[in-house]
């Protein structure tokens, strides 16, 4: 497949909503806003020149009247000169680049079954939640409700899988994907520390490329940082551009 499919699909992707998820196009920006209310999306669709700062002011006020979180992604495709400087002059946490990397999903092979099972339960969202907050250090009450949501919607647009060590689980990823789509997003993919270097990594890699390329998925996209980045080139993806989260989160209300 050309450069020019793969940017076409991904920006096609970035357009498509999904079940908790409505899409605002506008002149310059997509909005992507999650029905939780946690935390929603937006990017640059096209150059707004001069008009840049004005519409990260506009952005800004939408969110704080809602006072919800939201991340502004920034892509080396689509990033005007001085606009990392305005989102931090305007409230936003500028986190560390990740590459944008693909590859076409064949050619992978179903996993053991002993070593990744998909995320189907109530028990299965337990143990999710659980290694998901260890290995990140964070809450993923959110993101666990969300797969609970689809599942009993029988929804598999965002499904989860486990990597297992003896039965037991030890590592986690998701998967995004559409029959309506060509493009599967695969994130939120770690390993308990002591179980790092045993080839789950990879493992839930093929397994999500498996379930996307069965639900119709011709390409895999991952937003890798460094620690993945080596593991997914040696797996023939390649790199299309480098992104970056741009956080903004409202003031806190005052008691």
């Amino acid at each position: 497949m050309s450069k020019s499919e793969i940017q076409t699909w991904l920006h096609e992707e970035l357009l498509r909503p999904s079940l908790d998820t409505t899409v605002e196009v506008g002149r310059f920006v997509v909005r992507r806003i999650h029905a939780s209310g946690k935390l929603h999306f937006v990017q640059l669709i096209a150059d707004p020149g001069d008009d840049l700062e004005e519409e990260i002011v506009s952005q800004v006020k939408y969110f704080r009247a809602l006072n919800q979180p939201f991340e502004w992604t920034v892509e080396s495709n689509l990033m005007p000169a001085g606009m990392m400087d305005l989102l931090r002059q305007n409230g936003f946490q500028v986190d560390p680049a990740e590459k944008v990397v693909v590859r076409p999903a064949t050619e992978f092979q179903r996993p053991p079954t002993d070593r990744v099972k998909l995320v189907e339960s109530e028990s299965d969202l337990d143990a999710f939640k659980a290694v998901a907050s260890d290995v990140f250090q964070k809450d993923y009450s959110l993101t666990t409700q969300d797969l609970r949501d689809h599942i009993q919607t029988r929804n598999d647009d965002h499904v989860a899988f486990l990597g297992l060590r003896e039965g037991i689980p030890v590592a986690v990823a998701r998967v995004y994907s559409s029959p309506e789509s060509p493009v599967a997003g695969l994130y939120g993919a770690g390993t308990l520390p002591a179980f790092r270097g045993q080839g789950h990594y990879r493992d839930l890699i093929a397994a999500r490329a498996v379930f996307a390329r069965s639900r119709g998925s011709k390409l895999l996209r991952v937003d890798a940082l460094p620690t993945s980045l080596p593991i997914l080139l040696g797996l023939g993806f390649t790199a299309v551009h480098e992104s970056w989260p741009c956080e903004w989160n409202p003031p806190a209300i005052a008691e």
